[in-house]
């Protein structure tokens, strides 16, 4: 499937061949690795792949293309008018650009990268869950459902009295999800009891709440009571309500997709429905329908709807944008900056191989720990990790859902894949899980298991090479000496071809078995620590040169599903340490 960008590209930020300012069509996105996720600042675009590379392109590399060194796996990217927000994998908050002036917790770790310390402000201690962005201002949501924001507050968007907040206060509590905007200076939010408010600029009366007057307090949107389903999307002037496949606009005349202004929400006509995907730009509003057709409208003035207009202008009503084929949401993302739209492939990991054959075909007592769901066998310890509650929760919210809509989710659990948006969504709801459990990536969940031994299932024991090869000269194990690895064999399963001929080929289930490697239990540590992460991490207690000797055959002994990700990692050890 190809990935297409238009729009603004005045800073060469869009990869691709033409070096025109504006891109006034769909053009091929000449990245040749999988686009885990893009998102475009004013005049910047950041592109996440899959293997782990972020490339900045645009006004602050000087028109070049920069991939920057970072450390950590994102989980969420936001951008704003001149920043982009990540949260990573491990909980931790980064900024890259160039506007980081308003938030002195946030201290410079690399080149255009800024970290955010929270030791000593209202974020101390707390989980962030979910990020958002505002014009000048970002949002951090907790678990515990409670809004933190900082930057400037000149709308009240802040909830609190002060032009600018320098450090994070807590702006609302008991929330579930949370809407910025790349140039937004409102949000909306719904609450746990399943209500929706709005709060901050109201420019032209984009919030819908019949007035032009700012929301200095959040005010609830009554409006939407009666839909089964309810999203809200922030542009500068405009506000878009997707409801029920139905989508609804406020605001500007030029933007909002009625063909005049309007200060509460009203229906837009829409040719071919029902709506099935919407995405806000600053001035501009893509979404897509049942039939797989992409729609814009609004701002036009750097071709950011992909119409081909030689004159730019605001497009008050939907137009259909010609992409070359048709759009399938459980297949493709879409993405909007200010001025810019991508449509690109949704990116599933080949390395998941084992994993989508130990969905369809191995869920069984000889791969791990089983329980069920409505009758359904699934890995206990791998469904828990996924959706980040003990089982008997997960059956309890359950308990109203079909068999169909169960397997729809269980195998985006197993293997990140999307069959079925509608269901695997409406199980996330229904387990109150946070709205970017789309960026929910498995091998992070997977991770947390690591040496985890009250949902470990299996042992790897491990001699001591010396006492070993005693014992072996005295012939008596007797004497002898091990450590061992708790593992889970799920894992095992999908990541090492030996694993699965070891668990397939017998008519017991095992649950442990002893290394013969003779490779020492640091190094075999590392190992089976690289199954959960991905990644060898050195301590001082390392011997580089060691380390690479004794993994050097690992793929191969293995028999690792995935193959060159580790040799990789081997090579950078060389470089650095040797």
């Amino acid at each position: 499937m190809e990935s297409i960008i238009f729009g603004k590209n005045e800073f060469l930020e869009l990869p691709i061949e033409s070096k025109s300012n504006r891109i006034k069509k769909p053009s091929k996105i000449l990245i040749k690795e999988k686009i885990l996720c893009i998102a475009g600042s004013r005049n910047d675009f950041l592109y996440y792949l899959m293997n782990g590379d972020l490339i900045l392109r645009g006004e602050v590399t000087h028109k070049m293309e920069k991939t920057l060194n970072i450390s950590f796996q994102i989980k969420s990217l936001k951008s704003n008018y001149s920043n982009f927000l990540l949260l990573s994998f491990s909980g931790d908050v980064f900024v890259i650009g160039n506007g980081v002036s308003h938030s002195s917790y946030f201290k410079k770790v690399g080149e255009h990268i800024y970290q955010a310390n929270f030791q000593g402000t209202k974020l101390e201690g707390k989980t962030i869950s979910k990020i958002e962005v505002g014009r000048n201002s970002f949002y951090y949501l907790t678990t515990e459902g409670e809004l933190y924001g900082s930057g400037r507050n000149d709308h009240g968007e802040l909830n609190g009295n002060k032009l600018e907040q320098n450090k994070p206060i807590l702006v609302h509590q008991n929330v579930l999800s949370v809407s910025g905007g790349t140039m937004a200076n409102s949000i909306y939010f719904q609450t746990f009891d399943n209500k929706f408010y709005c709060q901050g600029g109201n420019l032209n009366g984009k919030l819908g709440i019949s007035t032009k007057q700012n929301s200095i307090q959040k005010t609830e949107l009554t409006f939407f009571k009666n839909f089964n389903s309810l999203k809200l999307y922030n542009g500068h002037e405009h506000s878009i309500a997707l409801c029920d496949g139905e989508i609804y606009g406020c605001g500007s005349a030029d933007w909002c997709g009625l063909g005049h202004q309007s200060s509460v929400f009203t229906k837009i006509k829409v040719v071919d429905g029902p709506v099935v995907k919407v995405r806000v730009g600053a001035y501009h509003t893509i979404f897509v329908t049942e039939s797989g057709d992409l729609y814009g409208f609004g701002g036009d003035f750097w071709n950011q709807l992909g119409l081909d207009q030689e004159k730019c202008v605001s497009v008050r009503h939907p137009r259909k944008i010609q992409t070359g084929f048709k759009i399938n949401i459980d297949e493709h993302k879409i993405a909007t900056s200010i001025l810019a739209t991508a449509v690109y492939p949704r990116c599933f990991n080949t390395c998941y191989s084992g994993f989508s054959d130990l969905f369809s075909n191995h869920r069984n007592e000889l791969t791990g720990a089983l329980d069920s769901i409505k009758g359904i066998p699934v890995h206990k310890s791998l469904v828990e990790c996924r959706a980040k509650m003990s089982l008997e929760t997960i059956k309890e919210k359950l308990k109203n859902h079909d068999q169909q809509e169960i397997l729809s989710w269980l195998e985006w659990v197993y293997t990140e894949k999307i069959n079925g948006f509608k269901a695997v969504d409406s199980i996330m709801y229904a387990l109150h899980t946070t709205h970017d459990w789309k960026h929910q990536r498995l091998q992070n969940d997977i991770s947390k298991l690591w040496d985890d031994q009250n949902s470990s299932d299996f042992t790897i024991i491990v001699p001591d090479p010396e006492i070993e090869k005693e014992v072996d000269e005295q012939d008596d194990d007797d004497d002898e000496e091990f450590d061992e690895i708790y593992v889970h064999k799920f894992l095992l399963f999908a990541k090492s071809g030996l694993f699965q001929k070891m668990f397939t080929n017998v008519e017991e289930k095992l649950n442990s078995v002893k290394d013969y490697s003779k490779k020492t239990f640091e190094s075999l540590e590392l190992i089976f620590k690289f199954f959960y992460t991905n990644s060898i991490e050195l301590s001082a207690d390392h011997d580089p040169e060691l380390v690479v000797e004794e993994l050097a055959d690992t793929e191969e002994y293995y028999q690792l599903m995935e193959t060159g990700r580790l040799a990789r990692q081997l090579e950078t050890i060389k470089k650095r340490y040797l």
